[in-house]
């Protein structure tokens, strides 16, 4: 019997985690193993708890081993930060050091696909809230930087085609950004082989599409203008892959701002 994770009941089929039984105890076993890598609140404490759980719940009872993200243990005023730590989770999930600390080898083109799909399932529980936009709410960003998101967004993440324009502006005004999440824009045709899962269509090019990746780039606080620039450019000279299947194919960041 297969064991299913989904973000709620009425998330479609083709969103769905559906795996084996010992599929389900490699992807539990690298999400658990990656969190013992990263500082985690009381909180966060309790989200890894519930998964080792389930594996728990899986060799006693195969097949049983499913849940919903909604029914994790969430706590209301932390909900957003939580969801951040497991999407930081499932990112360090997917590095091959992950891999190779698990006692046995892992089948990267088959857990990576659902690696990828939680990281979008923890990041649909942070949009849930509210809170969990790209670009900080009103009152935090100046009113020629929100004008400007209200014109060149186009998308619920505020992706920008002059992300560049953006920046000089935001850092013009007096912002900061804290963290940047990237996109791969591929055509779709080569999602299957993007780092990045879901997304939203390019507005200019049907053919084309944003596709959300794992690559989170958080303490950016600090950085100057001229800093945040050299990290892009040298992220977008790089690339971003795992192993030989999966790579970007032109690198566009998201911005969060610094309160």
């Amino acid at each position: 019997m297969s064991n299913i994770i989904r973000l709620n009941k009425e998330a479609p089929n083709d969103e769905w985690i559906v795996m084996s039984n010992q599929g389900t105890d490699c992807l539990l076993d690298l999400l658990i193993t990656a969190a013992d890598t990263i500082e985690k609140t009381d909180s966060q404490e309790e989200l890894i708890s519930f998964l080792k759980e389930r594996k728990d719940i899986n060799e006693i009872s195969p097949g049983t081993a499913g849940f919903d993200l909604d029914e994790m243990p969430w706590q209301a005023g932390t909900i957003n930060e939580d969801a951040e730590f497991l999407c930081r989770v499932s990112a360090a999930a997917q590095n091959e050091g992950t891999f190779q600390r698990l006692p046995y080898e892992v089948n990267a083109d088959i857990v990576l696909p659902w690696l990828k799909q939680f990281f979008v399932l923890a990041d649909q529980m942070k949009k849930k809230t509210g809170t969990g936009n790209s670009v900080c709410e009103d009152g935090m960003a100046s009113q020629k930087v929100r004008e400007y998101i209200a014109d060149h967004s186009f998308c619920s993440e505020y992706l920008f085609k002059d992300w560049e324009s953006f920046l000089d502006l935001l850092y013009a005004e007096g912002g900061r950004v804290s963290s940047i999440l990237w996109w791969d824009h591929c055509p779709k045709k080569q999602l299957k082989e993007s780092v990045g899962s879901g997304g939203y269509k390019d507005p200019d090019n049907d053919e084309f599409i944003y596709a959300e990746t794992q690559l989170y780039k958080e303490g950016l606080e600090t950085y100057t203008l001229d800093e945040i620039r050299e990290y892009i450019d040298h992220e977008r000279k790089t690339g971003f892959g795992y192993g030989s299947k999966y790579t970007s194919h032109d690198l566009i960041p998201s911005f969060y701002l610094a309160d």
